[in-house]
């Protein structure tokens, strides 16, 4: 697969600030005409009085200014797109508006805390993201003083992995039904298959008869990414030799479509399983259309802004998270549990169920609390006997 085309038009405009300094302004666009538009627009606000790029400059502004002249350039579409998803909904949403020498490092360490409880991985994007920001505003002499010098960055575990929340499950199971690689992801939401057992799988291991499905063999990792580079082997460990039950749900995913044989249930060249490379694209556009179904914000086909109800840390590996935390819900024992997620030690599932418990006592306090209130059919009846 060709890699996407991220090269970017570029052209520049010389503009004299309120303080005599002359400054050369930069504008991208994917096409001259997109990067020519954007330069008249500047033309007319600077003759309107209007183009001003100081200390009174909105923090809006400059952060599109920011991510047009360093972000773009050097990061996919996608990626990129993720960054400003990420910057807009903790810092833009609250603060946009305000100039850049009204930010104070308490509003940044606000912003920060939004996402605490997300992966360290979007922890530490979000904090180069805003370093980068005021240091080159700094730099440039619009601010006197980077208010992320007082911000510091809190150390977090790596590798944070959860549950989709009930918001996230109801759009994830909606993008399900419309999506092309929906079978893929499927197999790894309702049975719990990482995700080189969900690539292997193929249709003489599905069993719609007895609804089981039977995990023997897994993708493993290289470092070509291509299908050249594919390699079978067996599951993660001994135990991930398994079978497992199928939900309705995925028997209605697989059954349409479903083949006899051999044939990989996802392929990406024919009798091969798809490739890394695909794989991660699958990835990006399954998620993408998850954002559009929850209602992100769109302008010439690019997110602008995140839903709010999907976190951008989710990843395939959060779906298999999920099916452990919904094993825990439903009470299914332990080991029944570890025998399905083809673990050989409880530890992770410990922490899932030991999470849920706490879960569910405290749900249960709130019951016992009320236990023995009378029930309004007991008030009603205890008013009309005249007790």
């Amino acid at each position: 697969m060709k890699k996407e085309n991220t090269k970017r038009v570029c052209r520049t405009l010389t503009v004299t600030l309120p303080d005599g300094q002359r400054k050369r302004l930069y504008f991208y666009g994917a096409t001259e005409k997109e990067a020519a538009a954007k330069v008249e627009e500047a033309k007319f606000l600077q003759k309107n009085g209007l183009l001003t790029v100081n200390n009174n400059t909105p923090l809006r502004k400059w952060a599109e200014d920011y991510f047009d002249l360093y972000i773009y350039p050097n990061y996919t579409t996608f990626n990129a797109d993720s960054l400003w998803g990420l910057l807009d909904r903790t810092v833009l949403t609250d603060y946009g508006y305000l100039s850049l020498d009204k930010i104070k490092p308490n509003m940044l360490k606000s912003a920060v805390n939004k996402i605490k409880n997300q992966s360290k991985s979007q922890n530490d994007k979000l904090f180069l993201i805003l370093r980068g920001m005021f240091r080159t505003a700094k730099a440039n002499g619009y601010i006197l003083n980077d208010p992320m010098d007082s911000v510091k960055k809190e150390k977090r575990k790596s590798n944070t992995r959860r549950a989709l929340t009930n918001k996230e499950r109801e759009i994830f199971e909606k993008t399900l039904k419309t999506h092309a690689y929906a079978p893929l992801f499927a197999l790894m939401y309702y049975c719990g298959l990482r995700p080189g057992e969900a690539r292997a799988m193929t249709w003489n291991q599905i069993h719609f008869k007895t609804q089981t499905l039977q995990v023997c063999q897994s993708v493993k990792k290289t470092k070509d990414s291509t299908n050249k580079g594919i390699q079978l082997g067996s599951p993660k460990t001994e135990a991930g030799v398994r079978t497992i039950p199928m939900p309705q749900a995925l028997i209605d995913i697989l059954s349409p479509i479903a083949k006899k044989g051999f044939d990989y249930v996802v392929e990406g060249r024919p009798g091969q399983p798809i490739s890394e490379q695909r794989y991660k694209h699958a990835w990006q556009s399954f998620f993408r259309n998850m954002q559009i179904t929850a209602g992100a914000t769109l302008y010439r086909n690019r997110i602008i802004v995140d839903a709010q109800d999907i976190g951008s840390d989710l990843t395939p590996y959060c779906l298999r998270h999920t099916y452990a935390t919904r094993l825990a819900e439903k009470r299914v024992d332990i080991k029944v549990a570890m025998k399905f997620m083809g673990h050989t030690s409880a530890n992770m599932l410990m922490q899932v169920y030991q999470h849920v418990s706490e879960k569910l006592e405290a749900e249960a306090r709130i019951i016992v609390r009320d236990l023995y209130a009378p029930s309004t059919e007991e008030q009603s009846l205890t008013s009309h006997i005249g007790y």
